[in-house]
């Protein structure tokens, strides 16, 4: 949904907000697929941990400051 609304919000303060979502959704595939190749040694919950409470504080500090609105400081950085 944020890859066909990006258009819409272009030139907005959220803007950024669209950006910070992809890339939230691209490394929690990331963390997946991590978790995916460490299943063999039964590592894949440690990862699985890290990367679910990552992405959920990503979502509400995301949130949050939409309905503030406020613009995503660092839309393309790892942290908040």
């Amino acid at each position: 949904m944020a890859y066909i609304k990006r258009p819409d919000f272009a030139g907005t303060i959220y803007e950024g907000h669209m950006t910070f979502a992809i890339r939230t959704f691209w490394i929690c595939v990331m963390f997946g697929i991590g978790a995916l190749a460490l299943r063999g040694v039964g590592m894949e919950f440690i990862i699985l941990f890290i990367g679910s409470i990552w992405a959920i504080v990503r979502v509400v500090v995301g949130l949050v400051r939409a309905i503030d609105a406020k613009p995503i400081q660092k839309p393309r950085g790892w942290t908040i």
